[in-house]
């Protein structure tokens, strides 16, 4: 790969993850004990700051010192490969920073609590649905598994079947501590009152899975001069949705010629009206529902906003000449073409770094572009086929599963993370500075929506944005105003079983 910046030093990335997580700060280990130090990722990882600066830092977990008796706890997880199967799954080590980072944290928590680790892996896509066989099973009073490890869309398409155990008030889960995302879970709980999920820092598919577009700054220095004039119009907030639409039609280039649109042209964007129409609509302020007093949802799709949003989306979709429209293979087709030099921005997440390790052209990395300047903050989505965590109401042993949570959640927040940062930062992210400060804008950015998370029972509330894009012929009053009496009726039904 051609870096005509060198990556940045581990100190430089371990600079960047205390500024994305200031709560990372030194872990003390040991969580059941003082004294005891964290076992870190490598000797290169090493805490090397004096002893006065990291005793104020260190953070500790409150689990108390726990035996359980050598008890095998069995994980359900998707049978899938890369990062969803390995966030969790690491039964060697192979010399991977990150996959050597969770296999010494699953032996950590195994010896601090003494169980063992199974798994069972069911189904074949990162967002298939929740296999009927493991619904069966928990409706049918079978304890098979201890924790449940699911994509959030499909993981919260059945929490109506009470499939899952409430850990509300849990003794050893405290979503409070700085490695859980305490906003996020309780944003997804009606009333406030059951929580049948929870995510933090043991889930790196939420940062892997953030909404992240990839320019490239070879081709853009070409037509401006340097990359700078972009950074410095996003650190400007000038960054928005009728810019990214004129560097569209600016970027495109009839290649081979011919006089016509067509493969043998390089275009300004690939754009699809699946995932990345998901992550267009909300980072540009779209918002499905609001809560009232009692913290319950209610229908609120800011129709004002709603219709902007997608009359822009629109004319950069299908009225622009250097838009491309892919399909649900954009993984397979897009991504290798900006690659290539084929298409110069990639509207995506952060994991599409993983497939342009050969790219011979730099790249950079920007948040998506707000509606327009009054929009207060750049967004970034958490795409719902993130990893949350739940346990089957069938759970043999829920103190067991939960502390088990506990101390791997703590455990991610204190080496796993790191690692994760490094191995990323280091050899895929960071090809120059400005990206670095662009990660650190998108991820503490980050947002989700009620009407998102759970489309999969409320009529594909969240996934509007895929119905309305997939036609220039289709618009926003007339799909709300055909989807919305469903969707009240259904979200009523959800909230009252939740």
């Amino acid at each position: 790969m051609k870096k005509t910046i060198a990556a940045i030093s581990l100190l430089t990335a371990f600079a960047l993850l205390l500024s994305l997580l200031p709560l990372l700060a030194a872990c003390s280990g040991g969580t059941g004990g003082e004294g005891d130090d964290v076992t870190t990722v490598s000797d290169s990882t090493a805490d090397t700051r004096p002893e006065s600066e990291t005793a104020e830092t260190e953070i500790k977990s409150d689990l108390p010192e726990l035996d359980f008796d050598g008890y095998t706890a069995t994980f359900l997880i998707r049978g899938v490969d890369g990062i969803i199967r390995n966030e969790i799954r690491m039964e060697e080590e192979s010399g991977d920073i990150l996959g050597d980072a969770v296999y010494n944290r699953n032996r950590r928590v195994e010896e601090q609590l003494n169980v063992k680790f199974a798994y069972i892996e069911k189904g074949n896509a990162g967002a298939a649905d929740m296999p009927a066989e493991v619904q069966n099973s928990i409706l049918a009073g079978d304890a098979e598994y201890d924790v449940i490890v699911w994509g959030q869309s499909k993981a919260l398409k059945v929490v109506g079947t009470h499939i899952y155990l409430n850990l509300y008030g849990d003794k050893y889960l405290d979503i409070e501590k700085p490695w859980w995302n305490a906003g996020y879970t309780r944003s997804m709980m009606p009333g406030g009152k059951n929580m049948y999920f929870v995510v933090g820092d043991i889930c790196l598919l939420m940062i892997a899975r953030m909404s992240a577009m990839f320019f490239n700054t070879t081709q853009y220095s070409g037509l401006h001069g340097s990359p700078d004039k972009l950074y410095d119009m996003v650190r400007g907030g000038g960054w928005t949705l009728d810019v990214l639409t004129g560097y569209a039609s600016e970027f495109y280039s009839d290649l081979n010629g011919d006089g016509a649109v067509n493969d043998g042209d390089r275009y300004g964007i690939s754009v699809t009206n699946i995932a990345v129409a998901d992550h267009f609509s909300f980072t540009a302020g779209l918002r499905t529902t609001s809560v009232d007093k009692d913290g319950v949802p209610y229908l609120d799709m800011n129709t004002e906003t709603a219709a902007k949003i997608y009359e822009k989306l629109n004319n950069l979709y299908y009225h622009t000449e250097g838009t491309i429209v892919g399909d649900d293979n954009y993984l397979l087709q897009s991504v290798p073409r900006f690659a290539s030099g084929s298409i110069s921005f990639l509207p995506y997440w952060f994991e599409t770094a993983d497939y342009l390790r050969d790219m011979e052209d730099d790249y950079g990395i920007v948040p998506y572009p707000k509606l327009d300047e009054t929009q207060d903050e750049y967004r970034a989505l958490v795409q719902n086929s993130s990893t949350v965590f739940c346990l089957p109401a069938t759970c043999a042993r829920p103190d067991i599963s939960t502390a088990m949570l506990e101390a791997m959640c703590y455990e991610n927040h204190c080496s796993v993370l790191a690692a994760y940062y490094e191995y990323t930062l280091k050899d895929k992210y960071s090809r120059d500075p400005d990206t670095v400060e662009m990660i650190e804008l998108i991820h503490d950015s980050v947002i989700t929506d009620f009407g998102y998370a759970y489309a999969g029972v409320l009529d594909n509330l969240g996934v509007i944005g895929r119905i309305i894009l997939k036609s220039p012929d289709i618009g926003f009053a007339s799909t709300w105003a055909a989807m919305e009496p469903a969707v009240k009726v259904k979200l009523e039904e959800f909230i009252a079983d939740y």
